[in-house]
């Protein structure tokens, strides 16, 4: 119900559909329902409604890298998959840190944190495109199951 209204708005009320931003995607919207929640204390993944966007399958490669290396660890996942990030999208000096099981690539603020497989991409980035890219390299990573992408664009908390 959450996604629901965030995604189409709330009739009679101030509540616009995306929240008055038409070009927003849905996995960008819901993606920001799922910010919002965790910062509050919440985890999206006990709400008794299921998001009404169905999350990606992973693209075939992504799929067929588990066949490839079942034996990759959830730590070295998360190591490939940072220091790529690193690499292709932050700035020249960035440095990838690790606290307490969450890996942060600082300069684009991508947070990565991997359980079984399951990559876990979240933070606040500058743009959308960011997080297409982001995305797609932690598909691409040996041994990675799937990906929960919960990258938020910096520009929708911008205001006019």
């Amino acid at each position: 119900m959450i996604y629901e209204t965030a995604l189409k708005g709330k009739p009679n009320t101030a509540m616009a559909a995306k929240g008055g931003h038409a070009e927003l995607s849905e996995a960008e919207v819901t993606s920001t329902v799922d910010y919002m929640l965790v910062r509050s204390g919440y985890d999206p993944r006990a709400l008794p409604a299921v998001s009404p966007v169905q999350r990606e399958e992973p693209a075939a490669e992504a799929r067929s890298s588990t066949a490839r290396s079942p034996d990759v660890d959830d730590k070295t996942i998360t190591a490939s998959i940072a220091e790529a990030l690193r690499r292709d999208i932050a700035p020249p000096g960035a440095k990838v840190e690790t606290y307490a099981g969450t890996t942060i690539v600082r300069g684009v603020g991508i947070k990565i944190e991997t359980h079984a497989g399951v990559v876990v991409l979240s933070g606040m980035v500058p743009n959308a495109e960011v997080i297409e890219r982001a995305e797609k390299i932690a598909k691409a990573a040996d041994g990675v199951r799937s990906v929960e992408n919960k990258l938020v664009p910096a520009a929708i908390f911008e205001w006019d």
